[in-house]
């Protein structure tokens, strides 16, 4: 999956928040509370128990320019959802606020440093 792929659900011009294109698309929002990155266990686990060991995607938000090659770079990831997989992800990665969505895009998490939002298809 590709990040422009995202603008099937979402309006990515927009990284302050989660734009939804779809009104009955239900959505949580929430402060960070997690001490490391950015969902503890119990918010993971009350999010994504129906997704489990889906594939997903995760994105970084902008994209980086090298200063030496003016290369731009996207930060991404992909692993199969659990939460070890998950919170391996959060604790490695440089990705500072992110987009992860399943492969089949029926749902979306964004977070930034200061909260999460997290919508699914009803």
């Amino acid at each position: 999956m590709k990040f422009t792929e995202l603008n099937k659900i979402i309006n990515t011009d927009t990284d302050i928040e989660l734009s939804v294109k779809d009104p009955d698309w239900t959505k949580m929002v929430r402060s960070i509370s997690a001490q490391v990155g950015w969902l503890s266990k119990t918010e993971f686990n009350s999010l994504f128990t129906s997704y489990i060991d889906q594939p997903v995607f995760a994105f970084e938000t902008f994209e980086r320019v090298s200063k030496s090659t003016g290369v731009k770079n996207r930060l991404t990831s992909r692993f199969a959802l659990t939460w070890e997989n998950f919170d391996a992800f959060q604790k490695s990665t440089d990705i500072l606020f992110l987009y992860l969505a399943s492969s089949n895009l029926n749902w979306i998490l964004y977070a930034n440093r200061d909260r999460w939002a997290f919508s699914a298809r009803p």
